[in-house]
């Protein structure tokens, strides 16, 4: 796969960490998936398997580019990991009124803290492998009819 760009081509070098260089020959006004890509990997040899492995799908990934969807998956799991965070700030901010509500000792608000991360992630562990195995729609009616029945016990 290795081939020279011609004179007529312009050409580009970026360099990866290391020595290794890609090489990147376009013709302008032409799709960058038919560019022809080189890898010198004269130094590539005292390179660990994994790292021949990571530096390659690092080229891909520049080759690929960042596109509508990468933003939007990009996105959906920063607002996935926004929430979890602010689900354990809020309980931390309302735990302290809790307390004083309803009259318990410190002691017994570690254990509410304890059991609500266990909760959290053992719900985050199990919902993962059921929704997999019942699939999404019978998870979420599962969880609704779950959530149902702890309100109708005052739960």
């Amino acid at each position: 796969m290795s081939a020279a760009p011609t004179e007529d081509k312009p050409h580009e070098a970026h360099s990866l960490s290391g020595s290794a260089t890609i090489s990147r020959a376009t013709e302008s006004g032409t799709d960058p998936d038919n560019a022809l890509d080189t890898i010198d990997d004269s130094d590539m040899d005292h390179l660990t398997p994994y790292q021949r492995k990571a530096r390659l799908i690092t080229l891909e990934m520049d080759k690929m580019g960042m596109g509508r969807y990468q933003w939007y998956i990009w996105s959906l799991c920063g607002l996935g990991y926004f929430l979890d965070l602010l689900w354990a700030q809020a309980f931390g901010l309302i735990a302290s009124p809790l307390q004083r509500e309803l009259g318990f000792s410190d002691a017994q608000l570690a254990n509410v803290f304890t059991a609500f991360s266990s909760g959290l992630t053992a719900g985050a562990f199990v919902w993962g492998v059921l929704v997999d195995i019942i699939g999404n729609a019978s998870g979420s009616m599962f969880s609704s009819w779950l959530m149902i029945a702890r309100s109708e016990m005052g739960i």
